[in-house]
């Protein structure tokens, strides 16, 4: 398949927003951020519907597809900046999200979309890191 051009804790006193995981949940947005994987399949990647999270679908060569998974995280507006495959097949998507804070974030799933890790910095001002939170899942 050939890709087309594209026209918990956390050391604060309030509590953070998670990532939670679900399975299938279809959404009708065009996707944000496409990568073509080894195999010649791709995945792409777009918001949820609410707009509090991402939606990954992964489909084979033939274009049949492989998964499908949502990860949102609930109280917060989301945005994707890419989606890459890492050595190994592992999937990293990026992006910034909002409310309560701004911040960057990186999601790193395995070549079945399952969440590994999620990593996120806090911004403040014009994109000046304040600190650093990492949670494994």
């Amino acid at each position: 398949m050939k890709l087309a051009p594209s026209t918990d804790s956390r050391p604060s006193d309030r509590e953070a927003p998670s990532w939670r995981e679900r399975l299938g949940s279809p959404d009708p947005a065009p996707p944000e951020a496409l990568v073509e994987t080894a195999d010649g399949g791709v995945v792409e990647v777009r918001r949820t519907r609410d707009a509090d999270g991402v939606h990954l679908v992964r489909y084979d060569a033939d274009e049949r597809v492989l998964w499908s998974r949502e990860l949102t995280c609930p109280g917060r507006a989301v945005w994707v900046t890419a989606v890459v495959e890492r050595a190994g097949g592992d999937l990293s998507v990026v992006g910034s999200a909002v409310t309560p804070e701004p911040v960057n974030y990186a999601l790193i799933l395995d070549p079945d979309g399952h969440l590994v890790e999620v990593s996120e910095v806090e911004v403040a001002g014009y994109g000046e890191p304040r600190h650093e939170t990492r949670w494994s899942a």
